[in-house]
């Protein structure tokens, strides 16, 4: 059986929220000392964290955008920036998207 991100819990929610907000530091920091290139891949991941933590405030964070079904806790854990749930991810991938 696959467990579930089931909003609100704040347990998770501080988790989830906790880890979100690390990594942005760290990309941060890594930002102000890195080359153009590699700031532009920083800049993306960036933006999927900030992304992330806005989908936690408004209460969507663990959703799939693209089938609106829970995505599965041990995903989110993976990638906690994840937009989608897996089948939802290789559809996208098949496709380009």
């Amino acid at each position: 059986m696959t467990e579930l991100f089931e909003t609100p819990n704040p347990t998770l929610l501080e988790e989830f929220g906790g880890r979100l907000r690390e990594e942005r530091g760290v990309l941060l920091r890594a930002l102000a000392t890195s080359d153009e290139e590699l700031a532009a891949r920083d800049r993306n991941e960036l933006d999927d964290l900030d992304q992330a933590l806005e989908r936690l405030e408004y209460g969507t964070f663990g959703v799939c955008e693209g089938c609106d079904e829970q995505i599965p806790l041990r995903r989110l854990r993976a990638v906690p920036t994840t937009r989608y749930c897996v089948g939802c991810q290789k559809q996208r991938e098949a496709h380009g998207s």
